[in-house]
């Protein structure tokens, strides 16, 4: 069986293992620590069925020009807005993220998504 490919755009190390311990049996995780590692994996990984994006990277980067880079690339699948900041998240949706959800509602989202 093909797992769904889950690119995770998000900095914090304990959020992402915990992602990591909810789901890599059922879906393919991709971790991204930074901007330029969502850019390589985002371009090495056709297939993705989801994007979970965090608000900012380290250093204070917006990931907002990230949305508009990957919808601009043709990326047409959902994209999950998933920010400690209603405000944030609502930004990212109005940047072409699909729709937001706190962080502690990223897994039952994605089993939700993806009927696990």
């Amino acid at each position: 069986m093909n797992k769904k490919k889950v690119l995770i755009v998000e900095d914090d190390r304990v959020v992402q293992s915990g992602y990591c311990r909810a789901l890599d049996d059922r879906v393919a995780l991709l971790h991204a620590f930074s901007i330029e590692q969502a850019r390589i994996m985002f371009h090495a990984n056709s297939g993705l069925a989801l994007i979970v994006m965090d608000g900012f990277m380290p250093g204070d980067v917006s990931t907002i020009p990230l949305v508009h880079e990957f919808r601009a690339a043709g990326f047409t699948g959902p994209m999950l807005a998933s920010s400690t900041s209603a405000e944030i998240s609502l930004k990212l949706v109005e940047a072409g993220c699909s729709y937001k959800c706190p962080k502690r509602g990223v897994v039952a989202e994605i089993e939700l998504l993806f009927d696990l």
